[in-house]
């Protein structure tokens, strides 16, 4: 009896610490919700003061701002694009409910529409929780949203998984936005870091729900909006909610709540990593010209860590318009990658490949992907037009054409250009599809058609993650930094790769930029070799293959749970003076005393140059290491 009252008794004390713990009251017209994590106030809905508790950090400002405190959400009609009665709504009328112990609504009305912008607290895992929803008499509800107000731009660190990473402080543009899902927001996460700590925001949305993030900086305060779309058509559209945006605050790095949410990400899409594309870490594009492949083993390339990529397909639709022709001399290259042991990725398209002048674009003309708000459609290189792969015509179309050619030519997979666009589509759903869902529905069939092929993506997000092993780092955001944070969330399931020698197609003044955002950001070495005369006859054709493959060499195993998914970096070595034995550091052809007093004279430091085992620091086994290479000469 004693054992169950006291077993009663801790039950009680536990209930009363949890109620404790969480508050969410209205007073004095106010929103206050409160956990062991943070203490956050709400005006008129708008978030205005956010402190962590954790970290006894404010990021809020103590004088707030009379901007967007009084305007209430935006959430209806095309945003102005067509129709001059299609405007934005702001509430006239505002007042607050409590529904719940936990629970806040906060209600606005204004000339027949109606919103709730819900607050509540989520006991499990202490994230303050916010959902939208809204009716109203006139049609074509597009958007709704919430937003974060008056936030210190000296404090924080705006870090977001948009183009392959990038991190916004007070030195960035003033104004950027991004959308979901695309190159601009690959993951449904956005974490501000303070000195000790910070705040995050996410959403667990598996169906790719079209949504966006923007920050605008003013007067050295952020705010920060957070925005959810309707499925277009909008037209008849007379209701919409939004999927919940889940906010909370931590203690410690930006990586503490990027590894709770790349966690999630791994035990909700279940991302494929096939054994053999655990050690490739180089990509060569090759043209026709099989002699080129065995020249990459005499330079010293690994063919296990080596993917070669080509063009196969002829880039217009030739013969009747309506198939796809291979090159006939690439089943020869195909067989000649096999027989060095080398994997090979065919070059193919996923959306972009029909011109208006072909019988086929007649066929497919009705799925022609268009902008909900515009109208316009999706082009490539302004004649060929994107077709919304949630057609089951197309893809049965697609899965035929590749199918045809995977025959002729074996290869191991597909280079799938322009998968990553995956956009609202103005005419909606397709054979029960949103475009997300055919964009992986078509991954799947090719699949099915061709077991065991894996895909190159032009870039990678969340949705293209569920079925892509490699994705090309296609550009990067100006007036921000890079950051790791899209690496991070996305390897070693997903390895990023961009070609060095493309640098003028960035805005950057020099290539040594670029190489040290390609650092930052874990990218790996894509390089351009056409024939194999450019080995012979270039000399910095010859330093490129010599630097893959010293770079090939010190690489270390696939590692799952690496913050860092790849050290040394190959950038490190290309900066090197001279490639040979990484103990040659002075660069003289030799290893000599000289290379010993210079490993010495910097010893504790972590200058790459003289850190020979590339462990992160200058120490006692890059002494040695230079010591036996002396010895051995």
């Amino acid at each position: 009896m004693k054992k169950k009252l006291l077993l009663v008794a801790l039950l009680l004390n536990i209930c009363i610490s949890i109620a404790h713990a969480n508050r969410l009251d209205i007073v004095d017209n106010k929103v206050i919700a409160e956990t062991n994590a943070y203490i956050i106030h709400f005006h008129r809905g708008t978030l205005i003061y956010l402190h962590n508790k954790q970290t006894n950090e404010t990021y809020t400002t103590s004088k707030p701002s009379n901007q967007g405190l009084y305007n209430g959400f935006f959430f209806a009609g095309k945003l102005g694009h067509s129709d001059e009665n299609e405007t934005l709504f702001y509430a006239r009328s505002f007042r607050l409910e409590k529904v719940a112990p936990l629970k806040v609504h906060m209600i606005y009305e204004n000339s027949g529409v109606h919103l709730i912008n819900s607050i509540s607290i989520d006991v499990e895992t202490g994230d303050i929780i916010f959902q939208q929803e809204a009716t109203s008499e006139k049609p074509s509800l597009a958007q709704i949203s919430w937003s974060v107000n008056d936030l210190k731009v000296d404090d924080l660190e705006i870090i977001v998984p948009s183009n392959d990473g990038i991190a916004i402080d007070n030195t960035s543009r003033d104004f950027i936005n991004f959308g979901y899902p695309s190159l601009y927001w690959q993951a449904q996460l956005v974490i501000c870091q303070s000195r000790n700590g910070g705040f995050f925001v996410r959403c667990e949305d598996t169906d790719f729900r079209y949504k966006s993030f923007n920050y605008k900086r003013e007067n050295n305060l952020y705010r920060l909006s957070f925005i959810f779309e309707n499925d277009a058509p909008f037209d008849d559209l007379k209701h919409i909610k939004s999927v919940q945006w889940r906010l909370n605050t931590y203690s410690g790095g930006w990586r503490v709540p990027a590894r709770q949410y790349r966690d999630w990400m791994r035990q909700t899409f279940k991302p494929t990593l096939p054994e053999w594309t655990k050690e490739i870490n180089t990509i060569i594009q090759i043209g026709h010209d099989r002699t080129t492949i065995p020249k990459l083993i005499e330079y010293g390339l690994d063919p296990k860590k080596t993917l070669l990529a080509g063009v196969a397909i002829d880039e217009a639709i030739l013969g009747d318009g309506v198939n796809y022709t291979i090159k006939p001399t690439y089943a020869g290259v195909v067989e000649e990658a096999h027989k060095h042991g080398f994997k090979f990725i065919v070059v193919a398209s996923a959306f972009g490949i029909f011109k208006f002048d072909t019988p086929i674009y007649e066929q497919f003309k009705k799925d022609w992907l268009k902008n909900p708000y515009s109208g316009g459609g999706r082009t490539y290189h302004e004649n060929q037009v994107f077709i919304n792969p949630a057609s089951a015509e197309y893809r049965n179309f697609m899965v035929q054409q590749l199918r045809r050619i995977y025959e002729t030519a074996p290869c191991d997979g597909f280079f799938l250009d322009a998968n990553h666009i995956v956009e609202n589509h103005a005419h909606g759903e397709i054979d029960g599809l949103r475009m997300p869902q055919g964009s992986v529905r078509l991954a799947q069939e090719l699949r099915e058609a061709m077991p065991g092929i894996v895909f190159i993506g032009e870039g990678v997000h969340e949705v293209t993650y569920t079925y892509e092993n490699f994705s090309v780092h296609t550009g990067f955001t100006e007036g921000t930094n890079p950051h790791p944070i899209s690496a991070f969330l996305f390897t070693p399931h997903v390895k990023g790769f961009a070609k060095f020698k493309n640098a003028d197609m960035y805005s950057f003044k020099t290539s040594d930029e670029l190489l040290n955002i390609y650092k930052t950001r874990g990218t790996l070495p894509d390089v351009y070799w056409w024939q194999s005369g450019l080995l012979e006859e270039e000399a910095e054709g010859q330093r490129w293959l010599s630097i893959l493959a010293e770079w090939q060499r010190l690489s270390p195993p696939i590692n799952l749970e690496s913050d860092i998914p790849y050290q040394p970096h190959w950038t490190d070595i290309y900066l090197m003076p001279t490639i040979g034995v990484p103990a040659d550091v002075n660069g003289d052809m030799i290893v000599n005393i000289l290379d010993l007093v210079a490993v010495a004279d910097h010893f504790g430091t972590t200058d790459s140059r003289y850190d020979v085992n590339y462990d992160g620091v200058v120490n006692i086994l890059d002494l040695v290491i230079v010591s036996q290479e002396m010895s051995s000469q």
